[in-house]
């Protein structure tokens, strides 16, 4: 049976990856991840790699504004993901809400004044 893992656990092991100081299997030890190329796959899914050549730690070279930059657009995405499924679990949650209770919820828009 194939584990299902949260999409912030993800992120989490992909980051704790690419600080440096530990490996694939090391992580995947350590947090009971299945599955020889799971954590790669999380790299390529989230941007972390381009493909499935991944640049061993001391062969990354990035100057302290790259890096600063990188990991804000990383949060900044990570953010936005999250935002994004909440939004889609809200409105999941009003729908069946409105079905189950026959009310409207989601008001329709209000013109704005003239």
């Amino acid at each position: 049976m194939n584990k299902r893992y949260e999409t912030s656990f993800k992120h989490k092991v992909c980051r704790e990856y690419q600080k440096g100081g530990v490996t694939k299997v090391e992580l995947q030890y350590r947090y009971g991840i299945g599955g020889k190329s799971a954590i790669v796959n999380w790299l390529r899914d989230f941007g972390y790699i381009a493909d499935n050549r991944i640049k061993p730690h001391s062969a990354i070279t990035l100057s302290a504004n790259e890096k600063s930059d990188s990991a804000q657009l990383k949060a900044l995405k990570k953010e936005l993901e999250d935002a994004q499924l909440k939004l889609e679990a809200y409105q999941r949650m009003i729908a069946i809400a409105e079905k189950k209770f026959k009310i409207e919820i989601e008001k329709s828009q209000i013109p704005s004044d003239p």
